[in-house]
């Protein structure tokens, strides 16, 4: 029986572990580890009961590394739970200088990319640039802002809050994806020459896209550890077989550390036909593409050229197919 949050104990002292422990048992019971989307109603349910109780620990720890832990996991509970309202009403409880701001914007823009509005996270990112005196929020907020005006379709908001990014926190992490944020949005749109690559496959055979004009080339980022990943391998199946005596390659890039887990996997998956390539997590075939998130693609036509880029699985089918047509 599910107890409710009224019926929980009362938090111990500071412990090191202890919020983590709550944290791995509410995704725990809320979701499978490798599940990205929301299951049932009772996983919401359950996923607001969770974000209440690291919620009350933040109050209770309040100023501790495990407070700003609590803080960022029950926003994310929230958002899985589909609780918008309160998502944002919390969020807006937090202050300025609160620690968790630097992971809980990637939080607020998760939720503004499921529900295609922007508007509170470009607010609250706009307000923490403008208030926070931390350096770390301010510049995650620079970094989000750039990311939400991009998802909005304006490049050229988007590369100036970018190279804010650059210019003010040279030498981070965030500047060297913001480098490459502005890369793609100047030179990976569709019409632009995809750039060019030659490895070797798992099976030890020379990949290079020039070997490739004159079809249409499906570039499939995934990982064995990527669950929607290998739940579209059935979809890439029948993609590779309906159309590969039209033109179509698939060519399969893995972001897997090591090979052994692909063969392993793909051992498991009669049909899996089409070339791998193992490029790693960090991996020079992902920066040329600025793969960031799986499972994701490029289509490329046969001049080389892109067609399209981020395809959802539902819409590959006839984004394969308008690219075959054309000569």
């Amino acid at each position: 029986m599910w107890l409710g949050v009224s019926a929980w104990p009362l938090f111990p002292d500071e412990k090191p572990d202890s919020v983590e422990e709550i944290i791995r048992d509410a995704w725990k019971e809320t979701r499978r580890a490798d599940a990205s989307r929301l299951g049932t109603t009772a996983d919401a349910q359950r996923a607001k009961q969770w974000a209440a109780r690291l919620w009350e620990y933040r109050e209770k720890h309040a100023g501790t590394q495990s407070a700003t832990r609590a803080t960022v996991e029950a926003l994310r509970l929230l958002a899985y739970a589909d609780e918008q309202n309160e998502l944002m009403t919390k969020a807006g409880l937090l202050m300025p200088n609160d620690a968790a701001w630097g992971e809980v914007l990637g939080v607020l823009l998760e939720a503004a990319e499921a529900k295609g509005n922007y508007y509170f996270v470009v607010s609250r990112a706009k307000r923490l640039l403008n208030s926070s005196t931390r350096t770390d929020t301010r510049m995650h907020a620079q970094s989000i802002l750039g990311q939400a005006y991009w998802n909005q379709e304006q490049p050229e908001k988007a590369k100036e809050a970018f190279r804010a990014v650059v210019r003010d926190y040279p030498e981070t992490p965030l500047a060297g994806f913001a480098t490459a944020n502005i890369n793609e949005i100047e030179t990976l749109n569709p019409g632009q020459m995809a750039p060019q690559f030659r490895t070797r496959s798992i099976g030890g055979d020379v990949i290079s896209l020039d070997d490739f004009r004159g079809k249409v080339v499906l570039l499939d980022f995934w990982a064995t550890w990527c669950g929607p990943c290998v739940q579209e391998l059935p979809l890439m199946k029948d993609l590779s077989g309906q159309y590969k005596g039209q033109g179509l390659v698939v060519i399969g890039v893995s972001l897997d550390g090591n090979a052994q887990s692909v063969v392993d996997l793909l051992a498991r998956n009669n049909g899996v036909t089409w070339p791998q390539i193992v490029d790693g997590e960090d991996g020079p075939i992902a920066a040329l593409f600025n793969i960031r998130k799986l499972p994701a693609n490029y289509l490329l036509d046969r001049a080389g050229k892109i067609a399209a880029k981020r395809i959802q699985a539902a819409s590959l089918d006839q984004t394969i197919l308008q690219a075959l047509k054309k000569p």
